[in-house]
C-alpha cells in the first residue's frame, strides 16, 4: 500500500521545493506520493512542482490550510505524514490531527535557534556549526519533541545563502531517517530552553555578521548578539 505525505511549502522558498524535489528523485521514497499545499501562487517553488507534475494547490489561507490539504488529497485513502518544510505559518490542531504523523523541517541543531529564517542570526553571530532538526508538529512554533537531528560545519567564509543551502541539504536524509523512526513507533525527545528569533532584518543581520566575523577571525568567543524575543 503506497503512503501520502503532504508537503506544506512557501511558493518561493528554497528548503520547500530542494526537499520536495529531492525526496520524489530519491530511489528511498518508492511508497509515497507527494502532494503538496503552497501558501502562494507563484514562484520558484512552483515552477519546481509543475516541472516534476507533482499534485499541489494553494491555500486560500496559509494559517488555516485544512480546506487545501482535504482539497489535494481528496481521492487518497488517509494522509501518512503531514510535513511543514519552511511554511512560516502556525498550523492548528484542526490540521495536525489530519494525519497519522505530523512533522516540522526545521532549519536549526534544536533547541538552538528557533524562530524563522534561522541562518541569518546564525551568520549574524558567526557560529561554526548549525544543523537540521525533524520534530513533531505542535501548535506552538519548534517546541515539538525531535525526531531526529543532524549538524554540519559553518566556515568563516560560507554566507547565509550559504548556510540556507546547506540546512536544505541535509533534511531530505534527515526526513527518511524521521520516517523510519515514526514507523517503528518513536515518540520523539522533549526539550526545551534554546533562543528564539523572529526574522532579522538584513540590516541588523549583517552589523552584526561583520562585527562577530572579525572577532571569529581573531580566534575570539566574544561575540555582539543580537537579542532574541
Amino acid at each position: 500500500m503506497t503512503d501520502v505525505a503532504v508537503f506544506l511549502i512557501e511558493s518561493d522558498g528554497l528548503k520547500g521545493r530542494t526537499v520536495v524535489e529531492r525526496f520524489i528523485s530519491s530511489v528511498n521514497y518508492p511508497d509515497i506520493d507527494i502532494r503538496v499545499v503552497v501558501d502562494g501562487p507563484d514562484g520558484k517553488a512552483i515552477q519546481t512542482l509543475d516541472r516534476l507534475e507533482i499534485p499541489y494547490t494553494v491555500a486560500a489561507d496559509p494559517a488555516a490550510p485544512s480546506d487545501a490539504i482535504e482539497r489535494v488529497t481528496s481521492n487518497d485513502d488517509g494522509i501518512r505524514y503531514l510535513i511543514t518544510c519552511g511554511w512560516v505559518h502556525k498550523i492548528p490542531n484542526t490540521s495536525i490531527s489530519m494525519a497519522d504523523n505530523a512533522i516540522n523541517c526545521h532549519s536549526s541543531y534544536l533547541p538552538g535557534y528557533k524562530g524563522r529564517c534561522t541562518y541569518r542570526p546564525q551568520w549574524a553571530h558567526a557560529e561554526s556549526k548549525g544543523g537540521a532538526t525533524i520534530h513533531f508538529l505542535t501548535e506552538k512554533f519548534d517546541e515539538g519533541a525531535i525526531i531526529c537531528r543532524e549538524e554540519f560545519v559553518i566556515s568563516s567564509w560560507d554566507s547565509p545563502l550559504d548556510i540556507a543551502y546547506k540546512y536544505s541539504d541535509i533534511t531530505t536524509p534527515l526526513l527518511r531517517e524521521a520516517m523510519l523512526l515514526l514507523d517503528e513507533g518513536f515518540s520523539g525527545k522533549s526539550h526545551d530552553g534554546g533562543r528564539y528569533y523572529p526574522t532579522i532584518p538584513w540590516t541588523t543581520t549583517i552589523a552584526h555578521g561583520i562585527i562577530n566575523h572579525i572577532s571569529r577571525g581573531f580566534g575570539s568567543d566574544w561575540r555582539w548578539e543580537i537579542e532574541p524575543s
